[in-house]
């Protein structure tokens, strides 16, 4: 029984080392799959019936892009919907997969990514740079 935990820990030592690089290359790889995932059920489920291309306004609910939501204002509205609006709750009518990936994409529309990420912000809209260069 020790020679396999030896053996284990040996493994773990031998893989474990250098592969940091690797899992951050994984992970953003994995980000980025989550994202394309995000936008393509986002398009088929939001865009056109509510809001718009890319998080923008559409014919009955507002822009999504750039707004400034945190991230449990967004994972609370896609699962839980918004009471007396057209926002209904996602959480039970798509799968977990899917609110997940939709979540991880509105985020990414108002510059909210995960820690292994390394992507740029979105750039500001000539009126939110202005705002922005007034007050920072």
């Amino acid at each position: 029984m020790k020679w396999i935990l030896k053996s284990a820990a040996i493994l773990v030592v031998l893989f474990g080392v250098g592969s940091n690089a690797q899992g951050q290359a994984a992970n953003a790889a994995a980000e980025e799959r989550m994202l394309k995932r995000g936008a393509t059920v986002f398009a088929a489920t939001c865009t056109g019936y509510c809001h718009g291309p890319n998080g923008t306004a559409g014919s009955s609910a507002p822009a999504l892009a750039s707004r400034g939501f945190d991230g449990e204002y967004i994972l609370k509205t896609v699962m839980y919907g918004v009471p007396g609006t057209a926002m209904v709750a996602w959480g039970q009518r798509i799968p977990k997969d899917d609110s997940a990936a939709v979540i991880a994409y509105v985020k990414s529309l108002n510059g909210i990514v995960s820690a292994g990420a390394a992507r740029p912000r979105t750039p500001l809209s000539p009126v939110a740079q202005h705002g922005h260069d007034a007050f920072f």
